[in-house]
């Protein structure tokens, strides 16, 4: 049903409850008998059936939920929504029952079923949950630059189960909560309004395709497209004219293998030790022809159930595409910067999205595990995948947040898997506290800083003097030349040597990854200071020379930062206090 159809059918539908209220679908008026009482009847024939979906007794479900126990706000206080305000059962039944149970039709029923069996596809719920008693964010329908999401859009139509248990509907109802408040479900979110992006796909398969995939993302609709294909789907599915748009839904992440989600089982992804395969495609300029990059998988790791965040949170680019690129040979000295994306905490936490600035593995192995919790019940933490283990051990899990913070401040830790490492062991105290979140948090913040005042200092990020804006040259070899770089040689194929200009923008990239991933301290705190601390060793002389403390103390001597950004950022990338200008100091291992 197209949408104007569907707002058609709830202005109609609107009136009529006007006239009729909410009760018995044959009483206009007050009810004269209670939702329990009127639903005996149907449960004495009813009452042991079970839900295919749940597995519960359809008719306790129903009990335990809002329709049955209301006492209070509605236009009759102690009277819900009984088994005949949405079945709606025709007049004979259910002395009609032999019509489909072996005996003759009823003379009152002598076509089609006497009841309807799937209530929320015959739109039954819009008797009384339409836009004037649930308006935004259910219901959306704007059109002006920006618009807000809606829960339910056009893909909904019928669908409430993809968020509701149908007979108890309420009892979760924190949970829904908690999810309508987050990134996830938060309907002003950028994530959602910033375009309409169920028109924003391609009809070229996902792995070679230079167009756009936003949908795949964006959309609940596209995303489960996307999984249910192989990873390939990222058609658009909507029209502008469709002014509903879609948040990440329940149905995304849950389904019992049947398309039902309101069983609320974790929808399978892989699996089997197989993970995701992201494909970070680019089309970009060369002095004659375009460079052309796709069809180049980028394995991550088996991530049980988390596979379902991994996917949208590694990124629309990584590093090693700015390597690609330079070897098929890119114009680094007229191109746009290369950016990872915003979230990109899938590709930090597996070290699969950083520029790095040397091509021996060596120099970027450490002893970081955050990418064993909840494998294999890692330290106790569960069989569910890194991502789900973290970000929904909390009590409000759908929230997705392992932490409260008061604007930039942490103010507690409540993700409860933790604990299960960091505790007091015969090695040494590891207790995770909000202040020593805060110290990594702050030193982040402060390294970035740094980045962004050689950025400044190199003339790669500046002032339009018309627009009043900053934004990034595109010019990568002003500061250094397109030179080749010394001990570069590696690349991709460890042949190959990498060009100056190709170093230049791995800085930037750095900077936009690790800037859009807000829990990048956390993620994987040690490969994130390597990359800071090489991106700070490049800028600084356009070489790998281990001068990345000279660096920060030549901004602060020249007034580009302050002595807190200088010994913050020093304390985070080395353990150490600021100390006069000079090479050296220790890169983070």
């Amino acid at each position: 049903m197209k949408i104007r159809t569907l707002i058609t059918f709830i202005v109609s539908i609107t009136v009529v409850l006007t006239l009729a209220g909410c009760g018995e679908n044959t009483v206009v008026g007050t009810p004269t008998t209670s939702t329990l009482a009127d639903s005996q009847t149907c449960i004495g024939c009813h009452g042991t059936a079970v839900s295919p979906v749940t597995g519960a007794v359809i008719a306790e479900e129903w009990k335990l939920s809002r329709h049955n126990t209301e006492t209070s706000g509605k236009k009759f206080p102690g009277f819900g929504a009984g088994c005949r305000d949405c079945h709606e059962p025709q007049a004979g039944h259910p002395n009609n029952c032999g019509r489909c149970h072996g005996g003759p039709p009823s003379a009152n029923n002598v076509t089609g079923l006497d009841v309807s069996d799937n209530p929320d596809r015959d739109l039954k719920c819009f008797k009384c949950h339409h836009t004037n008693t649930l308006g935004a964010p259910h219901f959306n329908n704007l059109t002006s630059s920006g618009y807000p999401a809606s829960f339910v859009s056009s893909q909904n139509l019928g669908k409430c189960r993809n968020c509701h248990n149908p007979h108890d509907p309420t009892t979760r109802m924190a949970v829904n909560t908690q999810w309508a408040a987050s990134g996830h479900g938060d309907t002003t979110a950028g994530p959602w309004r910033s375009y309409d992006f169920k028109t924003r796909g391609n009809t070229i398969p996902a792995p070679l395709t230079y167009g756009a995939i936003c949908v795949r993302c964006h959309t609940t609709t596209g995303f489960i497209n996307f999984v249910t294909s192989n990873f390939t789907d990222v058609h658009a599915w909507g029209v502008s004219t469709d002014k509903t748009k879609e948040v990440l839904g329940c149905n995304a992440c849950h389904d019992d293998g049947a398309g039902n989600a309101y069983s609320f089982k974790v929808r399978k992804v892989l699996g089997n030790g197989v993970g995701i395969s992201a494909y970070y495609n680019y089309s970009g300029p060369r002095s004659a022809v375009s460079v052309k990059i796709n069809n180049v998988a980028t394995r991550y790791p088996d991530a049980a159930s988390s596979n379902l965040c991994v996917l949208c949170h590694v990124g629309r680019a990584n590093g090693a595409v700015i390597k690609r690129a330079d070897l098929a040979g890119l114009d680094f000295g007229n191109v746009s910067r290369i950016s990872s994306h915003d979230f990109p905490a899938g590709a930090n936490l597996y070290q699969r999205g950083g520029f790095e600035f040397y091509t021996s593995a060596a120099r970027y192995a450490h002893y970081f595990k955050h990418d064993r919790i909840g494998m294999n019940n890692e330290s106790s933490t569960g069989y569910m995948g890194p991502c789900i283990a973290c970000h929904m051990s909390s009590p409000a899990k759908h929230s997705f947040m392992p932490l409260s913070s008061a604007g930039t401040t942490i103010q507690a830790i409540t993700a409860t898997a933790c604990a299960n490492c960091h505790k007091p062991t015969t090695y040494g105290d590891f207790t995770l506290t909000p202040a020593l979140l805060q110290e990594q948090k702050d030193g982040l913040t402060a390294a970035l800083a740094v980045i962004r005042a050689l950025e400044i200092q190199r003339n790669l990020y500046v002032l339009n003097p018309t627009t009043q804006r900053w934004g990034y040259t595109t010019n990568w070899n002003a500061p250094f030349g397109a030179g080749v770089v010394p001990g570069s040689g590696g690349g991709i194929n460890n042949t190959d040597a990498l060009h100056a200009g190709a170093y230049t923008m791995g800085v930037s990239f750095n900077y936009a990854l690790i800037s859009a991933d807000p829990g990048a301290y956390a993620h994987n705190s040690i490969y994130i200071r390597m990359l800071i601390y090489d991106s700070i060793d490049w800028l600084y002389n356009g070489a790998m020379d281990l001068d990345t403390e000279a660096a920060i103390s030549w901004l602060f001597a020249n007034g580009k930062i302050n002595s807190t950004t200088r010994d913050t950022a020093l304390a985070y990338l080395q353990g150490t206090a600021a100390t006069p200008s000079g090479a050296g100091g220790t890169r983070p291992h």
